[in-house]
């Protein structure tokens, strides 16, 4: 596993072209559960992700991969390194590895083991361990969702019931969509604040174009801030200065 996330890159390819020197690039594990609802839209974000300058690293459950089929695999393949229970013998070890985690397909099982802090698969004991490790975590809950649309009340309460303690855990629970701006928030990596005791601040593309509507022609940048490529190229192109406070 750590083999394989040593050579993690951003998608399209750029191990070094195209980056400064020294800086490594942001290691992102995603997971895929046994669901495919909302797969497109996690494909999307994460493509988004990997320009944005993340290294993925992509680990699908032995009923994920039976459920995505073989297209969407070859896809993900193309996106990162495609990992499955073979290659993720220690998931604390794993986990360690990587700056943040995202659920691309969150299942209603898997849900429900990480809220009870009972994990009975790979795909679990990653989140639990990303947790218990202070990582910023994000979770698509669209395969939930589908999985109880026709439940009865009581049912649908009690999963809503473990999303809720997944939220409360520090997991980002949002739409398939938005695991981009829900992994920003899990990490409180968000234009002009600290990240906290869980993060550091990262600036991307859409925060300096919010900078500018604003007026602002200066973004200063905490210590240890994390400025994406694209952050970078687009405040050269809108003239904005991205300033560097002391330590």
């Amino acid at each position: 596993m750590r083999e394989v996330l040593a050579r993690l890159r951003p998608e399209g390819g750029q191990s070094g072209e195209g980056r400064e020197a020294g800086r490594p690039a942001k290691r992102l594990l995603a997971i895929f559960t046994g669901v495919s609802e909302g797969a497109e839209q996690a494909l999307a974000a994460l493509a988004g992700m990997g320009k944005e300058g993340w290294g993925l690293a992509i680990y699908v459950s032995p009923w994920g991969e039976r459920t995505l089929g073989a297209e969407v695999m070859q896809r993900l393949a193309r996106l990162g390194a495609v990992l499955r229970d073979a290659q993720v013998p220690d998931c604390a070890a794993a986990v360690a590895d990587v700056d943040a985690v995202v659920v691309a397909t969150l299942s209603r099982n898997t849900a429900a083991n990480v809220a009870l802090l009972a994990p009975d698969s790979t795909a679990a004991e990653l989140i639990v361990q990303a947790l218990l490790k202070g990582k910023p975590v994000a979770a698509a809950w669209d395969g939930v969702a589908a999985e109880v649309a026709s439940a009865p009340p009581a049912l649908k309460n009690l999963v809503q019931g473990y999303l809720r303690t997944l939220s409360d855990l520090g997991v980002e629970v949002v739409a398939a969509g938005e695991l981009g701006a829900g992994l920003a928030k899990a990490a409180g990596l968000y234009f002009g604040r600290r990240g906290g005791a869980r993060g550091r601040v990262v600036l991307t593309a859409e925060e300096v174009e919010d900078a500018l509507r604003r007026g602002e022609k200066v973004i200063p940048l905490p210590p240890g801030a994390i400025v994406t490529m694209a952050a970078e190229d687009r405040a050269r192109e809108l003239g904005i200065e991205l300033r560097r406070e002391e330590e």
